[in-house]
């Protein structure tokens, strides 16, 4: 049927099956495009952030024991008030950073480890509230001993629970990542592909152009 087409017919559609093809290569590589930049997006406003706040956390936990442990240590006011200082804004700090994680966390498990967490260490809090008061009353070093070790399980439960949320969000890093890396090894594999069927589709159109053009010479 082909051959009994109008040379303007046959120009017509092989042209359109150019255009269509163009399309398809287009359109491919548009919806990989968009995935790749909302993958981006994702690492950008979600993954990297919650990076960034387990960081500080981790930090400023650790400088909340190390502050606990210098004022069961201190011996006069002055050292009492300045290790209180760091321990409150040591707190402070700690507390804003675990709600603003509480709102970058969208998976369930990480909701659930984000629940452990306040639970630890709401308790660590109260152990450290409990140890302030212990120091300053002079209690007896056998009290004190026991409180820190109350205190040093519920810190290395806390820290414990702050790994576990780290692994889980670097494991989601990383499939972001690796999904990614896969989508655009495909793409640009079905990209050549779809442009070397463009090529050889290209080249037919020519010739048949222009054998349609020169038989009549002929």
């Amino acid at each position: 049927w082909f051959r009994n087409l109008r040379l303007r017919s046959k120009i017509i559609l092989l042209v359109a099956i150019l255009v269509v093809f163009t399309g398809v290569v287009g359109g491919y590589a548009i919806v990989n495009v968009n995935l790749i930049t909302e993958n981006t997006r994702i690492l950008g406003e979600n993954s990297l952030p919650k990076t960034n706040l387990l960081g500080e956390l981790t930090e400023n936990l650790g400088e909340l024991r190390l502050a606990v442990t210098r004022h069961m240590l201190a011996n006069t006011e002055a050292e009492l008030r300045e290790h209180e200082t760091s321990i409150e804004q040591a707190r402070q700090e700690i507390d804003e950073s675990l709600e603003a994680l509480d709102l970058l966390l969208i998976t369930e498990s990480g909701q659930n480890t984000h629940d452990s967490m306040k639970v630890h260490w709401e308790q660590f809090i109260n152990i450290v509230d409990n140890t302030i008061t212990l120091s300053r009353t002079e209690a007896s070093p056998e009290i004190v001993e026991a409180n820190r070790r109350l205190g040093a399980e519920a810190g290395d439960r806390l820290a414990e629970t702050l790994n576990e949320l780290v692994i889980q969000i670097d494991a989601h890093t990383d499939e972001v990542v690796g999904q990614s890396m896969t989508t655009a090894a495909t793409g640009r594999t079905a990209v050549i592909s779809l442009l070397a069927v463009l090529i050889v589709i290209g080249f037919g159109v020519g010739f048949f152009i222009a054998k349609n053009i020169s038989d009549p010479v002929r």
